[in-house]
């Protein structure tokens, strides 16, 4: 399996992630909805490039966490150097013509989109107006059905001025924000898997193109497979064409086909010309801290105001922040939590956010979400569910939260398939099983149910009757097997 990974998807899985990967096949084979994970990997060892069961299997070896306008720096250089440049060199009837690869769920595509549409506003050739065009491609067709939508929760806007917002999407009555058609318009989505062979293509559109997006992807690859890929790339694109990376994907050694520049803290390739290519030196993509071109990551920070034209200042009204001692944060919080106080744990929302932006946060974001669901704001506690997954992709515990949320909103569907995906990843979390034996009870599905239920009177034989069941809201041990014994479940079978 592993090699059918590296060939097909590019990425390389060392001996000591082993482990990490099984448990990744599993989520990837309950989220595709497979009942055994066998017929999971045959789907993918005999499907072809457009298995749909490949995007599954992406999903889960990548971080997918994605929002608008993400590294805000790379808008900021896209907007004030690289489009400008682009534009003047256009000849009369060209277009602008630009590829988002491995796009996920859309956003940077169409931030993209918005970015250009501001530099077009204020540009005029000598021919006239200058079309963009916008390709943005993956290799899960189930984040592409999201991209196409438009339609946005609010963890995609993460320190996006209201303004945006309220320029280029439309709030829907379950609160979540559709994005206006002169914005999905520009952008044309398509699948592509970048491990294939499919690119550079006159018939897909990824041939002459003036820039190019690839970031969060490379450094998932392995050394051939960037080698390979930035080899396509430089195909792909015009002569000077221009390609982002992340600011953590630095390709090293630095490719002689790219000129990696520093244009105001972010790092761009430019396409370097008439140079012999032949050679395949493996180029490796190292994590950087920053100081590949002298800068520190709060060097880079920048503010996304100036990368859409805002209207006129309007006076803001705010409340004063609540006052907490972030020396001790995770056991305030759990005090607040406690007390009921869940309001208060929301309203410290921008205070909690800055402090947990370098350190591990699960706890805390699993706190926020679980208020957030309290509230009764399920989908807000849903958008902490995803953020906390995407940190901490294979602890259990948050695939049995958000089975909980997505039940209290009625999407059964959901829920089982985080409970699944739940108890792959641990095999002794009793809670999840219980939960999952009342969900397929209350479906009718008799056998499943008490299937479940015997499982859990097992993993229960050898415990103290007045333990708490971890995450059970104080239910003991003691309780449970009554309740268990009751539906049906029976610690012999």
């Amino acid at each position: 399996m592993r090699e059918w990974v590296e060939l097909h998807l590019g990425h390389r899985i060392s001996e000591s992630r082993l482990a990490d990967f099984e448990k990744r096949v599993l989520l990837a084979s309950a989220e595709a909805g497979f009942e055994e994970p066998s017929e999971f990997i045959a789907s993918l060892i005999r499907g072809g490039e457009n298995n749909e069961a490949i995007g599954y299997m992406a999903l889960y070896l990548t971080i997918g966490e994605t929002y608008f306008f993400r590294d805000a720096m790379s808008y900021s250089v896209l907007k004030a150097s690289i489009l400008p440049e682009v534009l003047k060199r256009k000849k009369p009837g060209e277009r602008l013509s630009i590829w988002s690869a491995g796009c996920s769920s859309g956003e940077e595509p169409y931030s993209i989109a918005m970015t250009a549409m501001t530099v077009l506003s204020d540009f005029r050739s000598e021919a006239g107006p200058i079309e963009a065009r916008i390709l943005a491609t993956d290799v899960n067709k189930q984040s592409l059905k999201v991209a196409r939508s438009g339609i946005y929760r609010r963890w995609s806007f993460r320190d996006i001025p209201a303004f945006i917002k309220e320029k280029y999407f439309t709030i829907r009555e379950d609160e979540t924000y559709a994005l206006k058609d002169e914005v999905k318009s520009r952008v044309d989505f398509a699948m592509l898997n970048l491990a294939e062979d499919g690119y550079p293509s006159i018939v897909n559109g990824t041939d002459n193109l003036d820039i190019i997006f690839c970031r969060n992807v490379l450094i998932y690859f392995s050394p051939e497979q960037v080698t390979n890929t930035l080899l396509k790339f430089h195909k792909c694109l015009r002569p000077g064409g221009w390609l982002f990376l992340a600011p953590s994907e630095i390709p090293h050694p630095a490719p002689k086909f790219f000129h990696v520049q520093n244009l105001n803290g972010a790092i761009v390739l430019q396409k370097v010309e008439e140079i012999d290519i032949k050679e395949k030196a493996p180029i490796k993509i190292v994590h950087s801290n920053y100081s590949y071109f002298g800068s520190t990551r709060e060097d880079m920070r920048l503010s996304i105001d100036n990368l859409i034209e805002s209207p006129p200042a309007m006076p803001e009204s705010r409340e004063p922040p609540i006052e907490i001692d972030f020396e001790n944060l995770q056991s305030k919080l759990t005090e607040f939590y406690d007390q009921g106080r869940y309001s208060t744990i929301i309203d410290a929302l921008p205070q909690i956010s800055t402090s947990m932006e370098d350190s591990d946060s699960s706890e805390t974001m699993g706190l926020i979400a679980r208020s957030f669901a309290n509230l009764g704001n399920l989908e807000a506690a849903i958008d902490w569910c995803d953020r906390l997954i995407a940190q901490d992709t294979i602890n259990a515990r948050w695939y049995y939260l958000k089975a909980t949320i997505h039940h209290e909103m009625g999407d059964d569907e959901a829920a089982l398939r985080s409970l699944t995906q739940s108890i792959f990843l641990d095999e002794s979390y009793v809670i999840a099983y219980f939960v999952l034996g009342n969900l397929h009870r209350q479906r009718g599905e008799k056998v499943k149910s008490s299937k479940c239920f015997s499982q859990v009177a097992r993993l229960l034989q050898e415990r103290t009757g007045t333990d708490i069941v971890q995450d059970s809201d104080g239910l003991t041990v003691g309780q449970l097997k009554s309740i268990v014994s009751s539906l049906g479940g029976d610690s012999q079978i």
